[in-house]
């Protein structure tokens, strides 16, 4: 797996290869949101902080872009699906009708992480690090033997700890497409010899665990934690790239 690699050019996507794209908040302009749909500029003027508009509309364009790029479309035409299956509000994991290609979509603080796969399914989750140990939701999330574990470490690491935790089971739960909903108590993790970690699910009763995938940390600075989960199969082909130089050259005459 690559650094943070800066490009100024799209790589197609590979079978079964993954791309994680990142951009900071620094880089929004207003003319961004000439590059969303109608329905997409309604949900960023909902936002009520400014920050949180900006990272969705960074995502969004970001996204489309790179899915034009993928399809050979225009970027405006991508017919891009957000029906929650449960309520059928416009908030359910983002996906296209039939296309084979996946992605999930990330932000905390500055930065905004969109990860594409094609052949499997992917979640991606970033969080910036609070250090007030007390309001973490440390009991909401982790697990009885997380728990304990938690417990035992020295109070400087409990930060870094938990936030692994937490980015690693929301990317599985994002992954499988169940968000919050799903109890992220639920996602548990093993490690083997050569380091790689693994996911697997609880069953709703009993003790018994059923499979999941795999789980990768991501490359980001002290301030973040962020990890990246694959379904139905392992990533053959990983880069991690910097999409600022890239979205720096998108113009609304490059998306008509």
């Amino acid at each position: 797996m690559s650094e943070w690699a800066q490009l100024t050019t799209i790589p197609l996507l590979k079978e079964k290869g993954c791309y994680v794209w990142s951009i900071k908040t620094h880089a929004y302009h207003p003319d961004y949101e000439d590059m969303l749909t109608h329905e997409e500029v309604q949900r960023a003027k909902r936002y009520r902080q400014v920050i949180d508009r900006k990272r969705f509309v960074l995502g969004a364009v970001l996204t489309r872009f790179i899915l034009g790029k993928e399809l050979a479309i225009n970027p405006l035409d991508i017919p891009i699906i957000r029906t929650c299956p449960t309520c059928g509000k416009p908030h359910g994991q983002p996906r296209l009708p039939a296309e084979n290609i996946y992605w999930s979509v990330s932000h905390s603080g500055e930065k905004v992480v969109v990860a594409f796969s094609r052949c499997l399914r992917v979640g991606i989750d970033i969080e910036k690090i609070q250090t007030d140990i007390e309001n973490l939701p440390v009991s909401e999330i982790l697990s009885h033997e997380e728990l304990d574990h938690f417990n035992h470490i020295v109070p400087a690491d409990k930060p870094n700890v938990f936030y692994t935790y937490w980015t690693r089971k929301e990317a599985v739960l994002k992954a499988l497409g169940t968000g919050l909903s799903q109890s992220p108590k639920s996602v548990h993790f093993t490690s083997t010899d050569d380091d790689r970690i693994n996911w697997m699910m609880s069953e709703p009763k009993g003790d018994s665990k059923k499979a999941g995938g795999q789980i990768i940390d991501l490359p980001v600075d002290e301030h973040y934690k962020g990890a990246l989960a694959l379904l139905n199969g392992d990533a053959q082909d990983i880069h991690i790239l910097d999409g600022t130089y890239l979205l720096a050259q998108i113009s609304r005459k490059e998306m008509i």
